[in-house]
């Protein structure tokens, strides 16, 4: 176990393939958690909204829900959740795919692209 900031626990090791990327991912959620509270945007506290945010900023055509849920480790039940949230906050919205109008995805809006700035650091 590798420790994040405020106690949190990375699995695996941070310098190997997959591992290394996932720790990534835990510390820039890690710096937007903390960019969220600054903001008092307390609706923001589950690590998966953060990771959505981080994995919708580096898709130019959105992602499938069941593709985001995979990613950040939740059944896509829980995800319908967090997508509800995001939507709420004017983060994401959701629509058909844009390229093909098959499926239905996430995409990031200006207002998420800007909570992700805030959170680099």
């Amino acid at each position: 176990m590798v420790q994040g900031q405020e106690g949190s626990c990375l699995e695996g090791d941070p310098s190997e393939g997959s591992g290394r990327r996932h720790g990534t991912r835990m510390i820039l959620a890690n710096h937007f958690l903390d960019a969220c509270k600054e903001a008092k945007a307390s609706k923001l506290n589950c690590i998966s909204h953060v990771m959505v945010l981080v994995h919708l900023s580096t898709k130019d055509d959105g992602d499938y829900p069941s593709r985001l849920a995979e990613m950040a480790g939740v059944s896509t039940a829980a995800i319908t959740g967090t997508l509800d949230v995001l939507e709420k906050l004017n983060l994401i919205e959701r629509g058909r795919c844009k390229s093909d109008r098959r499926g239905n995805r996430a995409y990031i809006l200006p207002a998420g692209l800007e909570a992700i700035a805030r959170m680099l650091p």
